[in-house]
């Protein structure tokens, strides 16, 4: 509600010099200047360096995306799914843990893990939805997980700038490799051999997963947010707040191109099963599709409203197969990125969507959002 302008009385500018000081009063009433004009400066470069970070207020506070390519903006936070939710294939049961950030599920199709902003991961057994165990090894927001090839073990990444290596069936990590920063990234190659960490800092970190010794190391222009690997293991990309991605090839140790036509952080990257393509996704609420052999931009795809978290290819049914999104606007999209259309809409979650993952036969996709759920839903044939 607003006043009336006439009910207001008169008061003058707060910057207008005084018209008859003492020396002390004028060199007091410089220094208040001076703090007035700096402190929306000051403020402004902490705003924008949460901005930037894609973190913090950032998930519920999407905007629209301008021309100039700006970072968003911090604003109130918003419900912008107002739709009723679609009707889930299964439901996995959670309890109060927060928001779901990351999901993978094992090679052999049984078990679900599900990461929690309380630091928690959750094993699921996907036949029935229920909790099998609970694992309490991180201290932060688990942000990424991804199974080993051969199913039995898996690796997850966390604010706390740790990596822990699992074993299916038990409650304490195998290993635990710790970093300078918040770690929002982790990836395992398919061939079993690499293991790839970004940080917060920027610093891509390539181990032999065998005896998890380093053995490449890259610098990406801003906060790493995803890594992946190509599917011969032999390239790996990363996508950051600085509005690109960096891929390099691991053997020669040199990058081979940067994807750079998003207009803000890119949260999410991915390889084609056969290799021939990259997708990524971000704030300009957009999935783009490149070529994996020489960065050149193929597709966009567009229909989401607000930021998209996450993507995930189905790697079962054709060579490139079905592409899925997770965005802000609390929908699941699956798109045919070769045909470069929309192919199904689910409305998944209350308000935010932060992740996407296939089954492992590819007939269903689960997803986790905001609202601390995690659903599965049937692929459209």
């Amino acid at each position: 509600r607003c006043a009336s302008a006439s009910a207001a009385a008169a008061e003058p500018c707060p910057l207008a010099g005084p018209k008859s000081l003492s020396g002390i009063a004028r060199r007091r009433h410089r220094r208040k200047m001076v703090a007035l004009i700096t402190l929306p400066f000051v403020t402004g470069l902490a705003l924008g360096a949460i901005a930037a970070m894609g973190f913090g207020a950032i998930p519920d506070s999407p905007t629209a995306a301008t021309g100039s390519g700006s970072p968003p903006a911090v604003q109130q936070t918003v419900v912008v799914n107002e739709l009723p939710l679609d009707g889930p294939w299964k439901v996995f049961r959670t309890d109060s843990a927060g928001a779901v950030w990351s999901a993978d599920a094992c090679s052999d199709g049984k078990t679900l893990a599900v990461g929690f902003e309380d630091g928690t991961i959750r094993l699921f057994d996907i036949e029935s939805g229920q909790v099998l165990t609970t694992l309490t090894g991180h201290t932060g927001p688990v942000w990424c997980i991804d199974f080993l090839p051969e199913g039995k073990q898996f690796v997850s990444a966390s604010d706390d700038g740790t990596v822990k290596r699992w074993e299916v069936g038990k409650r304490e990590p195998v290993s635990s490799l710790p970093f300078g920063s918040a770690v929002r990234a982790v990836a395992v190659s398919s061939n079993g051999l690499y293991l790839a960490v970004g940080e917060r800092s920027g610093e891509v970190h390539v181990f032999n997963l065998s005896d998890e010794k380093r053995v490449k190391g890259f610098q990406h222009g801003g906060s790493v947010t995803g890594v992946a690997f190509s599917t011969d293991g032999m390239t790996v990309a990363a996508s950051g707040t600085d509005r690109t991605v960096s891929v390099w090839d691991i053997p020669r140790g040199e990058q081979l191109f940067k994807l750079d036509r998003h207009k803000g952080p890119v949260y999410a990257v991915t390889f084609s099963p056969c290799g021939g393509h990259i997708a990524t996704a971000g704030w300009d609420h957009t999935v783009r599709v490149w070529s994996a052999k020489d960065g050149s931009e193929e597709r966009v795809l567009t229909g989401h409203e607000y930021d998209v978290w996450s993507i995930a290819f189905d790697e079962r049914n054709g060579c490139e197969g079905h592409l899925a999104s997770a965005s802000s606007d609390g929908t699941v999209r699956l798109w045919d990125p070769e045909a470069g259309k929309q192919i199904q809409k689910i409305v998944a979650h209350k308000p935010v969507a932060h992740v996407v993952r296939f089954s492992t036969d590819g007939s269903k996709v689960i997803s986790g959002g905001r609202d601390g759920a995690v659903r599965m839903w049937e692929v459209r044939k």
